[in-house]
């Protein structure tokens, strides 16, 4: 999170720099150039920018793991079977069976949806939006294949997204403070700054 409130700090200057580079031609060139005084200005203020992507990279293989074992666990083969079949709560007994339903796939997809928005929240690349909006897209065209995952498969991924969208919420939060007490200081020294002219 202090990485994430650090970088947002930044959001200005690398606006501007983003700005100063739009008229370099060729695009690539442009977006070379735009990444690289990007990665300056971050490492100037000792922001590290992998260090905000490197819970995702390992939070996803982490997920697609955890997905596929359970997976497993539910298919008709395991030996885990018998147990799976009379070992779900109430509203759901037999996990390796699809979520009658279907609710569960519907949370599945929004908590989806609502974590890839918080993710780019702020955000004025058109790249990150255009990627946003391609994985939520895909997210809602694959419900009729989550419809058809066993019950058990969720049990895992609910919890998982909605870890997630706390992560994201709370890194929210956290710029949100983090930019009203920049504006309060800033606030505070210009009127500092009129009563002092005022005196003198």
């Amino acid at each position: 999170l202090a990485e994430t409130r650090r970088f947002g700090a930044l959001r200005p200057q690398l606006a501007a720099i983003r700005d100063e580079c739009r008229a370099i031609e060729p695009p690539s060139a442009r977006a070379a150039q735009t990444l690289l005084r990007g990665w300056r200005c971050c490492r100037a203020a000792s922001v590290q920018p992998l260090a905000i992507v490197a819970v995702p990279l390992v939070q996803i293989p982490l997920l697609i793991w955890s997905l596929v074992g359970i997976r497993r666990m539910v298919d008709a083969g395991s030996p885990l079977t018998e147990q799976m079949r009379a070992g779900g709560p109430g509203w759901q007994k037999d996990l390796t069976a699809p979520h009658a339903p279907g609710l569960l796939p519907v949370v599945s997809v929004a908590l989806i949806v609502g974590n890839l928005q918080l993710a780019t929240a702020g955000t004025r690349s058109g790249l990150f939006l255009a990627v946003r909006n391609g994985l939520q897209a895909a997210a809602v065209v694959a419900y009729p294949f989550f419809v058809a995952l066993p019950a058990g498969v969720f049990a895992c991924w609910i919890p998982n997204s909605a870890f997630s969208l706390a992560q994201h919420l709370a890194a929210a939060a956290s710029r949100a403070a983090s930019r009203a007490a920049t504006t309060t200081a800033t606030a505070t020294a210009s009127t500092a700054t009129a009563a002092a002219a005022a005196t003198a």
